[in-house]
């Protein structure tokens, strides 16, 4: 688990005095800027050893915000939410406790040998202390000793107050009822830890917004697409559709992959479903086979208000100014996993790191370059966030499309890509695998659609990290899409009966809504587009989202919305031109400003 804090400022010192500003919140008083102090300013631990951290706070009533603590290496020093700080491996952390809009650090040197080691094995849990909502969950994580320990989970306590399903060395712990129960982590190990659950009444389903308005009493049947795997979670969504808002919808429900939702729609939309996911880069030709529902205005306000301009800019169409989607995921991004049991992320930060320790490790680092997907992320890795392909709809479903790959941006990122196909053999293949020794691969760049599966796969040795920057010099990171998933409206299907097309519009409303989104995380891992705090806390922490947070904070990602089909076939070709000249040991300015060149010719097609 990786916690993120970023400040514009860090200090390593106990105390941090901030100018006093007025903040206030809906139904509390304003308080000041807190004055926060930490009780060590510096602190040595041995591995294995732990040690507590107290917090004074001023003014008082500041105290009433929440005391979060972050570790900026947790491959070093861990930190739990009681402050209690545990050695984990030899370096330097800063640990900072943050209230109230105030915070402090204190280093933390830890050391090997004595005190620690393989002599002293731990279990600890973090959170060990949780207060949720009836209807919500949190990520529960074992921190362990050896790395080889597996943990057990245990409701020891209040068993009907929440349910706990374990997922390796971690829980998805969900409220179920008001009250207090206490979870056990035992470890192969021989050591036991405890966390604390409150669940509090406030809120639950209702907490969440649902999208709709109850007692609407629709009916019909009705065709709905379902993401594979999630079958059961639409049927499900469905089920409390109709208890919600006391409707009786039949719905058949369809495997329909979004990724490939224009080749299962063909050219014929009347034999889809009246409502079915898609992945943005599918808008286009959906839309030009009018098997999209244009939004009114309602709707857009409701998507912007819930999940933000920058949702709704991706679920519009750039020039035409229609709205054509419903967001419901943002997870088409990807981002670093590795075998955190070989190798912890700050030995692989950049990619001659990477290259290095793999040759060192005798393993390889996966990056499907010759995968256009990939390699369109990898040629704007200098755009800060901006594209170097751009298309213009027209309300007519025409388009024009514009590729400037053809400059120093795309140049540069030409060259990235030479020195990687140039190390083949070396570390590095262009392929995907998943991390770890069976495979000899050390860290693969993937998509965060295949989450559940690398999870899974990996288990204790699952890691996460942010696209590495290009090397320890150049803090430029590898570009990365985030693409955005959406529920349409298939007007061909939905037709012109007004029931119809509002009983549509609802059910697509409430499978996006906060409340959905939640669920679909608490399942899946998908990433929310909502910007909901209670949703947004459930996955804070999530390893592959805090990557791509990450990478959004540091250099944006680029946008993702409409693209022609033809694109990733161009990237494509382009890389795999690339490859070839560097195998060939022409890697000049002018060979890769040629590819580059077609490759503008390329996307204009």
């Amino acid at each position: 688990m990786r916690k993120h804090l970023n400040f514009s400022l860090m200090l390593s010192t106990g105390v941090l005095l901030l100018s006093t500003l007025s903040l206030a919140s809906c139904g509390e008083a304003a308080f000041s800027t807190a004055q926060v102090r930490v009780s060590q300013v510096s602190l040595e631990l041995k591995v294995g050893e732990s040690k507590q951290l107290t917090v004074s706070v001023s003014p008082k009533n500041a105290i009433s915000a929440e005391l979060r603590w972050f570790s900026s290496n947790e491959n070093v020093a861990y930190v739990n939410d009681s402050g209690v700080v545990f050695g984990v491996g030899e370096g330097t952390a800063t640990i900072t406790a943050a209230i109230g809009g105030g915070f402090a650090s204190c280093k933390v040197t830890v050391q090997g040998e004595g005190g620690g080691g393989e002599d002293e094995p731990y279990v600890y849990l973090s959170p060990s202390t949780k207060k949720i909502k009836e209807g919500t969950s949190f990520e529960l994580v074992a921190n362990v000793y050896p790395a080889s320990t597996t943990v057990t989970f245990t409701v020891t306590s209040g068993a009907d107050r929440i349910s706990v399903t374990p997922n390796g060395n971690s829980a998805s712990v969900l409220g179920v009822k008001e009250g207090v129960a206490t979870i056990n982590a035992t470890g192969s190990n021989g050591k036991i830890a405890s966390c604390s659950v409150e669940v509090t009444k406030d809120g639950g389903d209702d907490a969440l917004d649902h999208g709709v308005e109850k007692n609407l009493g629709y009916s019909g049947a009705f065709t709905i697409g379902a993401t594979p795997g999630q079958e059961n979670f639409i049927r499900g969504l469905v089920d409390e559709f109709n208890a919600y808002t006391g409707s009786s919808i039949s719905a058949t429900v369809l495997t329909w992959s979004e990724d490939k939702a224009a080749d299962l729609i063909g050219t014929d939309p009347t034999v889809g479903p009246h409502i079915y996911p898609y992945a943005s880069d599918q808008t286009l030709r959906l839309n030009q086979r009018n098997a999209l529902s244009r939004l009114d205005m309602p709707e857009i306000e409701w998507i912007e208000e819930k999940m933000g301009e920058t949702a709704l800019d991706y679920a519009t169409l750039a020039g035409a100014n229609v709205t054509v989607g419903y967001p419901f995921t943002g997870d088409n991004g990807y981002v670093m996993f590795y075998d955190k049991s070989a190798v912890n992320a700050s030995q692989i930060s950049n990619l001659d790191d990477i290259l290095d320790k793999a040759n060192e490790l005798d393993r390889e680092f996966a990056y499907p370059l010759t995968d256009g997907f990939y390699a369109a992320g990898a040629l704007m890795s200098y755009t800060q966030g901006k594209s170097l392909y751009k298309i213009t709809v027209t309300n007519t479903g025409s388009f024009t499309a514009r590729g400037s790959f053809n400059g120093d941006q795309g140049y540069k990122a030409a060259q990235t890509m030479s020195k990687l196909f140039s190390r083949v053999g070396d570390g590095f293949f262009d392929g995907k695998e998943i991390p770890s020794a069976t495979t000899g691969v050390l860290a693969t760049i993937a998509d965060c659609s295949n989450v559940q599966q690398y999870k899974e796969a990996m288990g204790a040795n699952y890691g996460v990290a942010p696209l590495p920057y290009i090397s320890e010099t150049d803090q430029t990171r590898l570009g990365v899409f985030l693409g955005y998933k959406f529920y349409g409206l298939n007007p061909q299907r939905i037709g012109s009966d007004a029931n119809v097309k509002a009983a549509s519009t609802a059910l697509a409303r409430f499978i996006c809504s906060d409340y959905a989104q939640a669920k679909r995380y608490q399942q899946f891992s998908v990433k929310p587009t909502v910007i909901n705090e209670d949703v947004l806390e459930l996955c804070k922490n999530e390893p592959h989202i805090a990557a791509l947070n990450e990478q959004i904070a540091s250099v944006g990602t680029i946008p993702l919305t409409a693209v022609d089909s033809g694109f990733w076939d161009a990237t494509m070709t382009a890389a795999k031109s690339i490859k070839t000249a560097a195998a060939s040991g022409d890697s000049s300015e002018a060979t890769l400003k040629g590819i580059l060149a077609d490759l503008d010719t390329q996307c204009r097609k």
